[in-house]
């Protein structure tokens, strides 16, 4: 069970952040924050328990990163420049393991899990602090 720890942990913080941002987020918290979400939900209901590169998640894993990269394009916003370098990671990763098998499952698993969730929602996160930033900074000079 401790081995799962951070994966719930992930799940608990995407659970918490996701809905946050498409809240009080603007455009591209809110874009980034629905591609992140479902994203991460999809990829539980894809989910296999038979090793090897399973297409339909790297399907989702590639459609996010397009999607991230266009919304990094479309607002130039540091923070979604990140969240589409972490996926890059880890669809990268997913490449890596399916041609190199002496990658272990494992490391392919907390590798893709460090950056495609982790670091997406750090990165959602950052976006998110400098929305209440801006917030807080217009509702002072009035």
């Amino acid at each position: 069970m401790a081995y799962y720890a951070w994966a719930i942990i992930g799940d608990v913080l995407a659970l918490l952040l996701c809905p946050y941002a498409l809240i009080r987020g603007g455009f591209a918290e809110r874009s980034g924050a629905a591609v992140i979400g479902i994203g991460w939900i999809l990829t539980f209901l894809l989910q296999s328990t038979v090793p090897g590169l399973n297409l339909a998640i790297m399907l989702v894993d590639v459609v996010a990163l397009v999607l991230l990269t266009l919304i990094s394009i479309k607002v130039r916003k540091i923070w979604t420049l990140f969240a589409a370098a972490f996926q890059f990671n880890a669809v990268a990763v997913d490449l890596i393991s399916h041609f190199f098998p002496q990658v272990g499952v494992v490391s392919t698993i907390t590798f893709v899990g460090f950056w495609g969730g982790y670091g997406l929602l750090a990165a959602l996160a950052a976006g998110m602090l400098g929305v209440e930033r801006e917030r807080r900074r217009g509702a002072l000079q009035t």
